[in-house]
């Protein structure tokens, strides 16, 4: 008998570990939500989203893959989450200037799929309003580092490219489009995020994750620490 779990690769048990430690960490930040409007970008099949419908009065989900369309419009029904809009776009293109501005920019496991964030970060900006949370996976070190990815996965890039941005090239280029930038003092409890990057090395065929708040006001938030921490704590 098949199941849901063989044939859609964002069920497996392995994105839904992540996925717990995600939101775990995400709801001890204490991050500003209720009651703002939320761009979430790249979100899958949308087991993310609920953090936010939850508690956001008005959201907008943006992801590129017709399949994921399909499951994200099944899940969040326009009659039963009125406040809930999906959008299909290609964010390595991020051309559309037809969307509003969102008070929070969401941007879970999207940035390392793309061949271009320096033009998504540019996109991005300009659509947010308050403040931008961003996982990623990062490499240790370098630019933008672009590598191929299988476009035929629907996990992976849409366009066959994707990149392991430097954490550090990063958090300067946030820098250069957010007045500020944070890293939170802990990191979800998950093998993929570190809590040491002096010692952590690049290693093929791992992931590295890092999380940042870029802001354009300033975050009164004791979770929080300006500027690019070398060691965090696991919680």
């Amino acid at each position: 008998m098949s199941s849901r779990e063989d044939t859609n690769p964002f069920e497996r048990a392995h994105y839904q570990k992540i996925n717990n430690a995600r939101m775990e960490h995400l709801l001890s930040l204490n991050l500003p939500i209720e009651g703002r409007s939320v761009l979430e970008l790249g979100a899958g099949i949308g087991d993310l989203s609920p953090f936010f419908i939850d508690r956001a009065h008005d959201i907008l989900i943006i992801e590129g893959r017709s399949e994921n369309i399909d499951i994200l419009q099944k899940r969040y029904e326009k009659s039963e989450f009125p406040h809930v809009d999906i959008v299909q776009m290609d964010l390595d293109w991020a051309g559309r200037e037809d969307i509003d501005g969102y008070d929070i920019v969401f941007c879970y496991g999207l940035l390392y799929h793309l061949k271009d964030p320096i033009k998504f970060l540019d996109w991005v900006v300009v659509h947010c309003n308050q403040y931008m949370i961003l996982e990623t996976c990062v490499s240790t070190c370098g630019d933008v580092n672009n590598l191929s990815e299988n476009k035929g996965d629907i996990t992976q890039s849409l366009n066959g490219i994707g990149c392991r941005p430097g954490r550090r090239w990063l958090f300067e280029e946030l820098k250069k489009r957010f007045r500020y930038v944070y890293t939170p003092y802990t990191q979800p409890n998950h093998e993929q995020f570190p809590d040491d990057w002096v010692t952590t090395t690049d290693v093929l065929g791992l992931l590295t994750r890092s999380i940042f708040i870029a802001s354009k006001y300033a975050l009164n938030n004791g979770m929080l620490f300006e500027g690019l921490l070398d060691r965090q704590s696991i919680g």
